[in-house]
């Protein structure tokens, strides 16, 4: 089962005064974690097998994606934590600023969608 909390955070642009805001982080199970990362693996998996009656391709393009299957599997192994919602506002133009949701990594770098200002958020 998947958790979530508020996190206090700092948006800041180009030569602006940061303003705060909250983002939802979201930690995900172990099971919902070997979901996603089988899911991402199962798709490279397949695109190796429908790969294998092509002629000569079939000798090296089955294994680059098998090989890629296994990356990309870990790398979605590894994310606990997703972060989504919405910011809080612009510096520039106080636009809402709408995150996709994406693993966590500080600093987040977006951009706005109102006036498409470079922005970083930072925990504060």
């Amino acid at each position: 089962m998947s958790t979530e909390s508020a996190v206090s955070v700092e948006i800041s642009g180009q030569g602006r005064e940061p303003v705060s805001g909250t983002v939802t982080a979201v930690e995900i199970s172990d099971g919902q974690r070997l979901r996603r990362a089988l899911r991402a693996a199962g798709v490279l998996f397949a695109l190796g097998l429908a790969t294998l009656p092509i002629p000569i391709i079939h000798l090296w393009l089955p294994w680059l994606f098998f090989l890629a299957s296994l990356i990309v599997f870990a790398r979605v192994w590894r994310r606990r934590t997703l972060v989504r919602g919405e910011a809080g506002a612009c510096p520039r133009c106080a636009a809402l600023v709408a995150l996709t949701e994406q693993p966590l990594f500080w600093p987040i770098e977006t951009n706005c969608e109102g006036c498409g200002h470079s922005l970083v958020i930072r925990p504060a």
